[in-house]
């Protein structure tokens, strides 16, 4: 027994650290792939949204975001830009925190269903939360983890698991306030994200099934009610989505597929993706749908249901609803879209339920002493998986910050611009109405001012020689007062690549900027091993074509002169 003892001791230690490493590594994917560059969506979504507001325009609180009313997430936006410079980080701590707060969410249904029963190794609780913790954090949400614009994907699941939770608290206890709680938070997930209408039906019913009352059932049903008419009133159907109706009218067996797909996405990351990947996908979503309908059976079946159990049933229902509808306006995109790393955080939440409905009831008892191996093992695989969040996206970070740059001197370049926004000129709109603002990244270095310096005099005064080279002059379709430039540059004496690169012609004007960032394997293997990212593009005034000009390094470092090729 001291034996068993002891073995069941080394793997709940081991389980501990890989639990902490993948929220280590989770963490660590955050800061490594942070960039203040507003991405997609945020430029309408998040500072358009707040501009428009700014102007007047308060029903943009209201207005539809594609097929959704993110309420709730542009008060987060605003929140950000008004108060917190708008460049992402308030937002991406705001992702972690609201998984911290799933996290807690679940450790209460544990908490609840173990009442106060002792806390021991044989009950395998603590390898449970473990396990749950690690799910809640893994890194195939890396959509939702590093962009600031997805707070909204983490609120739409969590607070209708709240809602569920309160209102089984409220079953339990008889409280009104638990059940005012249940209430208020399920009528709050509308305004999260589209799948949020889902939950007051599913309250419905819950209280139905559960015997809750007349009143109850009858003041939920008042309230979804009110919601579906507000959040539809004025409705318009998202242009290039598919419908749901029509989707299943034409495409039942893609659209179960595809929610399958949805459904097991985890597995698709841990196991190595490909192929393979979406073969395990299927089967996972399968499995996890397989075991829902059979416990739902066993459960209701019961006299004496319990309500926390009940509940997170019903929450994976939810989420096999979010799956459904998904694939209702998303299956026009692909089969493979249903793997979006997005989409696996309403998945893993899911199977997060499922895991603590199954370890509750015992259905894996068969395994006996093997079910902590199982768990740990697994684990294991994820942790593998979860090494994926030191992987720098350098490269992507480097394209959005020239995006950026182009937007910020107002140059059409679209072949940069359109790996942030589709629509390059309303980039530039709304960076223009930004920088007037005083808003996000172009009030803050080194994007503030960069067009007011084009054509001032700048004074670099004399400065060591920087390394460096101008390799290339590119014309740009369609603009004609810049060229786009590419080349390296790295402060030998700092032993530093300057961030930002200004240039001057021969009379000492600003003619144009550049960023560095750009990975130079070539240069880092001859020069030095800090100079690896030392690759800069930027833009030059075409007036400045077959002249000298002066390249200085942000601070003032370094400066070296180049010759613009002539075109």
């Amino acid at each position: 027994m001291g034996g068993l003892r002891s073995i069941g001791g080394v793997l709940l230690a081991l389980a501990g650290l890989i639990c902490a490493a993948i929220v280590v590594l989770a963490i660590a994917g955050a800061v490594i792939n942070y960039s203040p560059v507003p991405n997609a969506d945020m430029w309408n979504g998040a500072i358009g949204f707040v501009l428009d507001v700014d102007d007047g325009q308060y029903a943009a609180w209201w207005a539809q975001h594609n097929e959704h009313r993110i309420l709730l997430s542009r008060l987060f936006f605003w929140l950000d830009i008004k108060l917190f410079g708008g460049i992402g980080v308030f937002l991406v701590v705001t992702n972690y925190v609201l998984v911290v707060c799933s996290v807690i969410t679940f450790f209460s249904f544990v908490n609840k269903l173990y009442g106060g029963q002792r806390k021991s190794l044989q009950d395998g609780r603590v390898l449970l939360l473990m396990l749950a913790t690690a799910f809640l954090f893994l890194w195939s949400q890396e959509g939702n983890l590093e962009w600031a614009f997805q707070c909204h994907f983490f609120l739409a699941q969590l607070l209708p698991l709240c809602a569920l939770f309160w209102l089984a608290k409220s079953v339990e206890s008889g409280s009104r306030r638990d059940f005012v709680i249940a209430s208020l938070l399920g009528g709050a997930s509308v305004w999260a994200l589209a799948n949020g209408v889902l939950i007051l039906p599913l309250m419905i019913l819950y209280s139905i099934i559960l015997g809750c009352g007349i009143r109850r059932t009858g003041f939920i049903s008042a309230l979804g009610a009110i919601m579906v008419v507000a959040y539809f009133y004025d409705y318009h159907a998202p242009e290039h989505h598919g419908h749901l109706l029509d989707t299943l009218k034409n495409h039942p067996w893609d659209l179960l597929h595809y929610t399958m797909l949805y459904l097991g996405g985890a597995a698709f990351y841990i196991f190595g993706q490909g192929e393979a990947g979406k073969l395990l996908a299927l089967l996972s979503g399968m499995i996890l749908t397989g075991a829902t309908a059979t416990i739902a059976w066993v459960q209701f079946k019961k006299a004496n249901k319990n309500p926390f159990i009940v509940a997170l049933i019903f929450f994976i229902v939810y989420i096999g609803g979010t799956a459904f509808g998904a694939g209702g306006s998303r299956l026009i995109f692909g089969m493979d879209q249903a793997l979006s790393s997005r989409y696996t955080t309403p998945s893993n939440m899911a199977w997060v339920a499922l895991f603590i409905v199954v370890w509750h009831e015992r259905y894996l008892a068969f395994l006996g002493k093997v079910a902590p191996v199982v768990v740990v093992v697994f684990m294991s695989c994820m942790l593998v998986f979860q090494l994926d969040a030191l992987k720098s996206a350098r490269e992507v970070i480097n394209t959005r910050e020239i995006a950026a740059l182009a937007s910020a001197l107002d140059i059409d370049d679209v072949e940069y611009i359109r790996n942030v926004f589709p629509d390059p000129s309303y980039v530039l709109d709304i960076t223009k109405r930004a920088i007037d603002s005083n808003y996000s990244i172009f009030n803050t270095y080194p994007y503030k001012g960069l067009k007011k310096e084009i054509g001032n005099r700048y004074d670099a005064g004399q400065q060591p020689a920087c390394l460096g080279s101008l390799e290339r002059v590119l014309p740009l379709p369609g603009v004609e007062s810049y060229v786009r430039v590419n080349g390296w540059l790295f402060d030998p004496h700092t032993k530093t690549t300057p961030k930002l690169i200004r240039f001057t012609g021969s009379d000492g004007a600003v003619v144009g900027f550049a960023f560095t960032g750009g990975v130079r394997e070539d240069v880092r293997d001859v020069i030095s091993h800090k100079a690896g990212t030392s690759g800069f593009t930027g833009y030059i005034l075409s007036s400045q074509s077959g002249a000298p000009i002066t390249a200085t390094s942000n601070d003032l470092g370094c400066a070296i002169k180049f010759t613009v090729q002539s075109m």
